[in-house]
C-alpha cells in the first residue's frame, strides 16, 4: 500500500513533530522481543524433538543418545536457547519499565535467532534422513527458523548496532563517502577496484593487447600503487599517480 501527498491534519499529530522515525525505531524493539521469543520457542521444541528421538533412536544395540558426540551438541544447544532467554525477559523488563531497550532487545533477537538456528541444526543432523521426511515436521521448522537470520533485522545489522551505539566504533554503514571509492577501467567498462575507508583516490589506466589507455578520473590525494590482471592472466603493472588533485 502507498500514499502518495496524503495530508495529515496537526489534530492528529502523534507525539511531537519530526521524532516519528525515532518512534518506530522504539518500536522495533517490542517487535524485535517478541521475534527473540518465537525464537526461544522454536529453539526449546527442536531441542524435545531431537533429545525424545535420540533415547529411542537404537544403532548397534545401545542409543544413540547415550554418545557424548550426539549429547554435547544437543546440550549446547540448550545452554545458548537458555541464555537467549535470559536476555530476552532482561529486554521485556526493560520494555514494560518505559526504560531504553535498544541494546537489549538487539541482542536477545541475535541470541536467540543463533540458538534456533544450531539447535534446528542439531536436531536435522541427529534425525538423519528423516529429518526430511514430512511426518517429522522437522524440515518445516528447520526452514522456518532459518528467516530469524534476515528478518526482521538481519543479524549483520544487529552486531553493527551493537559496534555503533554501545561499543562506540564507527559507523559502517549508510550515505557513501565519494573519497572511499576508487575505479579501473579493463576495456571500456569501468569496473571496482577496491573499496577501502581511506582517503586513496585515483585513476588506474587500462593497458594490454593493444587496449588504448583509458582513464577514469576521480580525484588524488596522495601516491597509490595498483596491479591489474587482464583474462585472468597477471599482466600487472604498477601504476603510480602524483598526489596532485585530478579533475
Amino acid at each position: 500500500m502507498f500514499f502518495e501527498n496524503l495530508e495529515i491534519p496537526a489534530e492528529n499529530l502523534i507525539g511531537q513533530e519530526g521524532q516519528g522515525f525515532k518512534y518506530i525505531l522504539d518500536g522495533l524493539n517490542a517487535e524485535r522481543t517478541l521475534i527473540a521469543a518465537e525464537c526461544i520457542d522454536d529453539g526449546y521444541w527442536f531441542i524435545d524433538r531431537v533429545s525424545r528421538y535420540v533415547k529411542d533412536r537404537v544403532v548397534f544395540g545401545r542409543p544413540i543418545g547415550q554418545n557424548q558426540g550426539v549429547q554435547f551438541p544437543i546440550a549446547e544447544s540448550y545452554i545458548e536457547v537458555e541464555a537467549a532467554n535470559l536476555m530476552r525477559w532482561e529486554a521485556c523488563r526493560l520494555f514494560d519499565a518505559h526504560q531504553p531497550c535498544g541494546k537489549q532487545a538487539n541482542m536477545a533477537k541475535y541470541l536467540a535467532a543463533k540458538a534456533s538456528w544450531e539447535a534446528a541444526n542439531t536436531c536435522l543432523q541427529f534425525h538423519g534422513g528423516f529429518g526430511f521426511a514430512a511426518e517429522y515436521d522437522v524440515e518445516r521448522k528447520f526452514r522456518e527458523t532459518r528467516l530469524y537470520q534476515v528478518a526482521p533485522i538481519s543479524t549483520n545489522l544487529i552486531l553493527s548496532y551493537v559496534a555503533k551505539h554501545v561499543l562506540g566504533l564507527p559507523r559502517s554503514f549508510g550515505r557513501r563517502d565519494r573519497s572511499t571509492t576508487f575505479w579501473c577501467s579493463l576495456s571500456r567498462t569501468p569496473l571496482p577496484l577496491a573499496r577501502a575507508r581511506s582517503p586513496i583516490w585515483g585513476h588506474a589506466l587500462s593497458s594490454s593487447r593493444g587496449l588504448a589507455p583509458k582513464t577514469s578520473l576521480v580525484p588524488v590525494t596522495r601516491v597509490f600503487a595498483v596491479k591489474l590482471h587482464v583474462g585472468g592472466t597477471n599482466r600487472g603493472r604498477d601504476i603510480e599517480e602524483s598526489s596532485k588533485e585530478l579533475q
